[in-house]
C-alpha cells in the first residue's frame, strides 16, 4: 500500500507498506505475518535461518493472538512474496471473529506485532521508548480507513517519510535477533530505503 496524508494534527506523511495488520470484509478477516528481507531475485530464495526464525516468531505470534478471537483460522505460508526490489517471507491469516468480540479489542491485542516492538511486547516497547534515540511518530504504528462503508483496511506504517518544510525525515528499520549481523542489518534497513517499485 503505497499512502499519503496530510493532516493539521499529523502533518505530511507518505507510506510505503507491504504489510497488511488487519482487513475485513463483512465478516471475514484478514492479517499477515511479515517478517524476513532479503533482495529481490528470480528464483527460488535460499533464506537464511535468521530470517526463518524472525518470520516463524511473527507467525505464531499472530495466531496465538487471533485464536481465542475466532474459532477457526485458514493460514496460508509462510511464502515469498515481492514488495519492489526486496522479498519478505508471508503468512495470511483468515477468520471470522466470535460473535462478542469487536474489532478495537483484536486491534489492542494485535498491534504492536514483534515485526516493530520485538518480544515478550511489554518490555521489549519498554525498552525501545527509554533507549531508542529517535521518536517514532507514525513510524510502525498503522494506518488506513477503519469501518468506512463497513471495510477495514489497516496496514502497519512502515518504510515512511515526514515531509517537514524543506526536510524530508525517513523511517525504516530491520528485525534484530540473537543471529543478527549488525553490519547485514544496516544494508536490509538502507534497502527498504531506497527501495523502488
Amino acid at each position: 500500500m503505497v499512502m499519503l496524508f496530510d493532516t493539521p494534527q499529523t502533518g505530511t506523511w507518505i507510506m510505503a507498506t507491504p504489510e497488511i495488520l488487519l482487513e475485513q470484509q463483512k465478516s471475514l478477516l484478514r492479517t499477515m505475518a511479515l517478517a524476513g528481507t532479503m533482495p529481490f531475485s528470480e528464483g527460488f530464495p535460499e533464506w537464511s535461518e535468521k530470517n526463518k526464525h524472525e518470520q516463524n516468531i511473527v507467525e505464531r505470534y499472530i495466531e496465538n493472538i487471533i485464536s481465542p478471537f475466532c474459532d477457526q483460522i485458514i493460514k496460508d505460508g509462510p511464502q515469498t512474496v515481492r514488495a519492489g526490489n526486496l522479498m519478505h517471507l508471508r503468512t495470511d491469516f483468515r477468520f471470522h471473529l466470535k460473535s462478542k468480540v469487536s474489532t478495537a479489542e483484536l486491534l489492542a491485542k494485535l498491534h504492536p506485532t514483534p515485526a516493530v516492538c520485538g518480544l515478550p511486547k511489554d518490555e521489549a516497547k519498554e525498552f525501545i521508548i527509554k533507549n531508542e534515540s529517535i521518536d517514532r511518530k507514525y513510524y510502525s504504528g498503522f494506518a488506513g480507513p477503519l469501518n468506512l462503508n463497513g471495510e477495514t483496511h489497516l496496514y502497519v506504517s512502515l518504510r515512511c517519510m515526514n515531509i517537514v518544510d524543506n526536510q524530508y525525515i525517513v523511517y525504516a528499520g530491520g528485525g534484530i535477533m540473537n543471529e543478527s549481523v549488525v553490519e547485514e542489518e544496516w544494508k536490509e534497513t538502507e534497502l527498504k530505503i531506497i527501495n523502488r517499485v
